[in-house]
């Protein structure tokens, strides 16, 4: 899916806590109906056993499971990093350039000046040094 590919490899987390953590995902939805004074759900706390003894008794057999949620993860974040950052730009560049054309501002001296022969901008200070820049 991106245009381009990471520098970097993501690890797979542990089969161990793959199943520790969907443990927990599954006792918190049998528990939330205890929220609104209903039943909890008892097939989530089963699943949640199920999660718990694998991942505590062989982590092995959660490895395929571990790899399909990583991989799901991994293409839900390639569509929606893109969208997440086009509503970024929408909604926080686009208005600070409408109101900055509307106020008439020029931020990087892009009009065009027909009477100017060059656009070269002189330099005001002197070269320094290039062996300590911070």
């Amino acid at each position: 899916m991106p245009a381009f590919k990471a520098n970097h490899s993501v690890r797979i987390g542990s089969d161990r806590n793959f199943g520790l953590v969907f443990c927990v995902v599954f006792v918190l939805i049998a528990v939330f109906p205890v929220l609104n004074a209903d039943t909890p759900r008892l097939w989530a706390f089963a699943v949640a056993g199920v999660f718990l003894l694998f991942a505590l008794w062989k982590p092995g057999f959660l490895s395929g499971l571990n790899r399909a949620w990583f991989w799901l993860g991994t293409m839900i974040g390639a569509v929606m990093a893109p969208i997440v950052m086009f509503v970024i730009f929408v909604t926080v560049m686009v208005p600070i350039g409408l109101a900055l054309r509307l106020v008439g501002k020029d931020l990087l001296s892009q009009k065009i000046d027909k009477a100017a022969s060059s656009y070269w901008i002189e330099r005001t200070e002197a070269p320094r040094s290039m062996t300590n820049q911070f």
